[in-house]
C-alpha cells in the first residue's frame, strides 16, 4: 500500500491524516511551522496566528459546524 503525505498540520491536515491512518494507510504529516498547541485548545483554535494561511484568519461560515463535528468525531484532533 502506498503511503499518504499530508501537507499542513492545521485542523484539516490533522483530521485528514488521522482518518487516513485509522483506515490503515501509512501517513506522513508535514508542517512548516514549529508551534504546538497549548493547554487551552479553544483559545488555540480561535487565536492561532498563521500568516501564510489566509483562510485561518478569515471568517468562514463552515468554521463552527466543522469544529463541532471534529470535536464530536475526532476529539484527538
Amino acid at each position: 500500500m502506498a503511503g499518504i503525505v499530508v501537507m499542513g498540520a492545521g485542523i484539516s491536515g490533522m483530521a485528514t491524516a488521522l482518518m487516513a491512518a485509522r483506515r490503515g494507510h501509512p501517513v506522513t504529516l508535514v508542517e512548516r511551522g514549529s508551534r504546538w498547541a497549548g493547554d487551552d485548545l479553544d483559545a488555540d483554535f480561535l487565536r492561532w496566528r498563521r500568516p501564510r494561511v489566509p483562510q485561518a484568519v478569515q471568517p468562514h461560515s463552515l468554521l463552527a459546524p466543522v469544529r463541532t463535528v471534529l470535536r464530536a468525531e475526532l476529539p484527538d484532533v
